[in-house]
């Protein structure tokens, strides 16, 4: 097998906080580099693959990911919770992003392409489930200089 340069975390953070409300419609992502906008269409095709709906992409999330990636790639370090001890949900209520029902990310350090990313993520059992919880209606990604943030959300509630 090809070694590639590359870790995978297989800490899967999900949270699961209920359901209550209805979500609103979001545009696919604009003026995302093409890493990016592969990945998203490679995840909703497998999604669509396995029963699941396809995600929409929140652009309000698709900054608090890029942020983390950027953050990640700036400071060299991997990891969910950051240096200063923030989780991606401490991230993503900073942002004032609010949500219902399970939230989660996935990370990647990978130089390749969004096909291989993809792939390891799969290889995953953590990083496959959150691809695979149909109950997630919400997505962003975030890309920097290898650094892979993939944000999920069930329902938006603002």
């Amino acid at each position: 097998m090809r070694r590639f340069r590359r870790c995978l975390v297989p800490l899967i953070v999900t949270v699961i906080l209920g359901h209550f409300g209805g979500c609103g419609g979001v545009a696919e992502p604009t003026g995302a580099p093409d890493p990016v906008t592969s990945l998203v269409s490679r995840v909703n095709q497998y999604r669509g693959s396995i029963g699941c709906p396809s995600l929409e992409w929140h652009e309000r999330l698709a900054e608090v990911a890029r942020s983390h990636s950027e953050d990640m790639a700036r400071r060299s370090f991997f990891g969910h919770i950051n240096p200063d001890g923030e989780s991606p949900f401490d991230r993503m209520r900073r942002s004032g992003i609010q949500w219902i029902g399970p939230a989660g990310e996935n990370l990647a350090l990978a130089r390749s392409d969004a096909a291989e990313v993809l792939r390891m993520w799969l290889d995953s059992d953590g990083h496959r489930a959150n691809l695979e919880e149909c109950r997630y209606g919400f997505h962003a990604v975030g890309l920097s200089n290898g650094y892979w943030t993939h944000l999920f959300l069930a329902q938006r509630a603002n």
